[in-house]
């Protein structure tokens, strides 16, 4: 499995239009081959992060221009340019 995380700044009061932007993705998202889920979740007011579970670095390899293109569309949203990381995982619990 393949983890991509991003961090994203965006001014607080916008949360409610950047969970409508998100909501017209949804298809799209779940139409990506090799992409198992994406899950976003707030740490601190005006702070985003979207952790994306792929099956593998070579199927989030193959959809890089499409994850590009959506991150540059919440783009609208940030205050500063996100910062990502991304790896494989090397422990887990699930079973």
């Amino acid at each position: 499995m393949f983890y991509r995380v991003t961090r994203y700044e965006y001014p607080a009061e916008r949360y409610d239009e950047i969970l409508a932007w998100a909501e017209t993705k949804t298809d799209i998202l779940r139409g990506i081959d090799g992409l198992q889920s994406v899950d976003t979740f707030v740490p601190g007011p005006g702070e985003g992060m979207v952790v994306a579970a792929y099956d593998s670095e070579e199927a989030f390899d193959a959809v890089s221009e499409t994850v590009t293109a959506m991150l540059a569309e919440l783009g609208q949203f940030m205050t500063s340019p996100p910062m990502t990381s991304s790896g494989t995982v090397d422990w887990t619990t699930r079973a």
